[in-house]
């Protein structure tokens, strides 16, 4: 089972306003999640986790989340997947997870007992990214 994509919006303070989950793939609902947001909020800048995390869904979300950021002129930054995880784990495939070294290196890990606890955090803390492409940390084939 995939893990429910979420999307936040902060306020000028970076505290949390509104959040929402996606249940359905990334490629189904993000556009029509976002366009219910654009409705109800005038956004200055966009955020997203760029990985690690799957492939497809790191895809869609960067070239949704770019091409948005050129039509509304506001800029796009990116922060690692890490910054929502407690555990520090992000599910991977099967009992693998993606989960941080002592070196603050990806690697992956068998996990056998792991839930997903990818949270939206009341108060925004992001170290961003040097650049805003997607992690994919394993080439993709």
């Amino acid at each position: 089972m995939a893990v429910p994509a979420k999307i936040g919006i902060y306020d000028k303070d970076l505290k949390l306003v509104k959040s929402y989950e996606l249940n359905n793939y990334v490629s189904v609902e993000l556009s029509l999640v976002i366009d219910e947001i654009l409705k109800e909020f005038k956004i200055d800048e966009l955020i997203y986790a760029n990985g690690p995390g799957s492939f497809m869904s790191l895809k869609i979300a960067y070239v949704f989340f770019s091409t948005l950021s050129l039509v509304l002129n506001i800029p796009l930054k990116a922060t690692s997947a890490f910054a929502f995880s407690e555990q520090k784990l992000i599910k991977a495939n099967n009992n693998f997870c993606f989960a941080l070294d002592e070196d603050e290196k990806i690697i992956l890990k068998a996990v056998s007992d792991y839930k997903c606890d990818l949270q939206l955090p009341v108060k925004l803390q992001i170290n961003y990214e040097s650049d805003n492409l997607p992690n994919y940390f394993i080439p993709a084939v």
